[in-house]
């Protein structure tokens, strides 16, 4: 038997298998050759439900030409030519198989293209081409290599429910209009979207990489979301640049994820995101709000120089690395929400973050912080901690500090439910440079193990409700000024209260005092 009869024979075999198991019926087999001569007459390639034989390569037709300007490093790297054949008519291929290879390069589509629900079984080609009108490749199945580089979608791009089988290039692709990339599965080879340029929405949200992801030095001037997206490897957004909101919310990053030189110029929301592995986000720029709210850090996490211009929440974030050199020579520019746990052995050696416009934060080269750091041999680690909201707010130290969490540093401080698994020592032996919170302050809920706030000024509101002092605590010679509530707390261990002074209304209602408590020489009003 002949290949040419094997090859026709396989073909309604499909034919015949697509009707009987009930899936969409191709209702013919048109040859490359006939759509070809269709383009070379400058007609509208318009089919649905077919199989298309042969090879589809434009490359040999006599078409117009028109010249461009191109790069000449790219057209070198790209194998690409600046005289771009022109088609004026659509070309409409839905709901239909392709079994041979596609060449559509170096082709300016004036009226869009469409491949709509098609499935590329070889290697498709369309670098360096213009597409003017709407570009529709919604599920379409590219079941082998697919270049897209150097490619100007001048309309709607819609990728969403593609499925790319084999390695992915729109490296140094041009979008400006929306790009929908949302639903999309890429394969376990290379995807590259290297220095591309998205000038509308830019939507990845619920994709799936299963190989490489290398976003690197890609401009995405509108929004962009990348909600739900799942990346199974090593994953490189270093040096973009978001000039709109970027939304992160819930992706999976299961191999390393580089973020570094990244410029968020709006709202970054990494919310709800998993980090497994290494994350790294040294030298990055966050101007609007960056919310990293139930993150998780599995693996070592690197924000070394990071700059935070705006609001930053990192309320339930969670690191699970032996050691983290994180927010090393970082600047908080505007408002900082944290409640944050902290695995094993993190490093917060050397912080250096300068005051904003607003001096909501400082930590100076004086308020170098250790969190459980593993650099010093001597079990005394102190942390020093400078809190501003346009006035000095809170000057702490605290020795083998475990589990430090900060939460809410905006009209107050709050470390509302922070949890404190050994000494917390917000106190200072000098009783005449006090520690002082000018501002109303929060330990609702907190859990301390030893708490030691002797000699603290409270100038207004002091909230220690439904708080578990785990072992001893000591608030000798403390100053309540404004409102002192400790609600339904619990000392566990020894309560020592002697000398303090509460100046107005002082709350014990429903405290529970497990062992000793020393109320001695206590002043009220």
């Amino acid at each position: 038997m002949n290949s040419g009869l094997s090859q026709t024979l396989i073909i309604l075999l499909i034919l015949v298998g697509s009707v009987a198991d009930g899936r969409e019926e191709y209702s013919k087999v048109i040859s490359s050759s006939q759509i070809l001569a269709d383009i070379q007459r400058g007609l509208p390639v318009e089919y649905d439900h077919i199989i298309v034989e042969g090879d589809l390569n434009l490359t040999g037709l006599n078409l117009s030409l028109k010249h461009v300007d191109r790069d000449q490093n790219q057209v070198r790297n790209a194998g690409i030519k600046e005289n771009l054949s022109v088609f004026s008519s659509p070309i409409r291929i839905n709901n239909s198989r392709i079994n041979g290879t596609v060449n559509l390069k170096d082709i300016a589509f004036y009226s869009g293209l469409s491949f709509r629900n098609t499935t590329f079984e070889k290697p498709v080609a369309f670098s360096g081409s213009q597409i003017n009108g709407t570009a529709d490749f919604r599920n379409a199945s590219f079941e082998n290599e697919s270049q897209f580089e150097v490619l100007q979608f001048g309309g709607e791009a819609n990728f969403s429910g593609a499925q790319f089988g084999n390695k992915t290039d729109f490296m140094h692709s041009k979008f400006f209009d929306s790009a929908n990339f949302a639903g999309c599965k890429f394969s376990k080879n290379n995807n590259d979207f290297d220095s591309v340029l998205f000038a509308g929405e830019a939507d990845f949200s619920a994709s799936h990489f299963q190989g490489h992801a290398d976003f690197s030095s890609t401009l995405f001037s509108r929004n962009s979301s990348f909600e739900g997206a799942e990346f199974d490897r090593f994953c490189d957004f270093m040096d973009i640049n978001l000039s709109g909101s970027a939304f992160f919310k819930a992706a999976q990053f299961h191999g390393d994820a580089w973020f570094m030189k990244a410029r968020f110029s709006r709202i970054a929301d990494f919310s709800s995101v998993d980090f497994d592995r290494d994350a790294q986000f040294s030298d990055s720029c966050f101007q609007g709000v960056a919310d990293f709210e139930g993150a998780r850090f599995m693996g070592g996490t690197n924000v070394l120089s990071i700059y935070f211009q705006n609001a930053q929440v990192f309320d339930q974030t969670i690191t699970n690395s032996e050691t983290h050199d994180l927010y090393e020579h970082s600047n908080f520019i505007g408002e900082f929400e944290w409640y944050t746990r902290f695995g094993k052995d993190n490093n917060y050696s050397k912080i250096e973050c300068l005051m904003g416009k607003n001096g909501f934060i400082e930590f100076r080269n004086d308020g170098i912080i250790h969190f459980n750091t593993t650099n010093y041999n001597t079990s005394n680690h102190t942390i020093n901690i400078i809190l501003f909201h346009g006035k000095r707010i809170i000057n702490t130290t605290l020795y083998e500090c475990s589990g430090f969490n900060m939460t809410n540093l905006k009209e107050c401080a709050s470390f509302k439910r922070a949890t404190f698994e050994k000494g917390a020592y917000f106190g200072k032996a000098d009783s005449s440079n006090p520690t002082e919170f000018l501002e109303d302050v929060s330990f609702d809920k907190c859990k301390f193990h030893d708490a030691y706030f002797a000699g603290v000024q409270f100038k207004k509101k002091a909230f220690f409700r439904d708080t578990i002092f785990a072992g001893n605590a000591s608030f000798q010679r403390s100053q309540f000024s404004g409102l002192a509530q400790f609600s339904n707390s619990r000392f566990e261990g020894l309560a020592d209260f002697g000398e303090a002074r509460f100046e107005v209304d002082a709350d014990l209602s429903d405290v529970q005092f497990a062992r000793y408590a020393n109320f001695n020489t206590v002043s009220f009003g």
